[in-house]
């Protein structure tokens, strides 16, 4: 899928490497946007939410529920 994408000419393309649950990724997609919009740095930008949400997930609930929600997301990058 991703090969089409970038076939298509896509640039950027932030996907999950599993299911995710619905009300935490909607909200990391939406900090992660912030964030790219903000910097211009997309690659930057999902490093940076990743982390924040790892750290916050990790002290509000527990490590594997963090990983398990803010771990999948990888961002496929062709440049600017």
């Amino acid at each position: 899928m991703r090969r089409g994408f970038v076939q298509a000419g896509t640039q950027n393309l932030l996907m999950t490497l599993w299911p995710v649950a619905d009300a935490e990724s909607i909200q990391i997609v939406l900090d992660f946007y912030a964030e790219a919009l903000r910097t211009t740095d997309a690659p930057q930008a999902i490093g940076n939410i990743q982390r924040n949400w790892l750290v916050k997930l990790r002290k509000e609930r527990d490590p594997a529920l963090a990983i398990r929600l803010a771990g999948p997301f990888v961002l496929s990058y062709q440049g600017r």
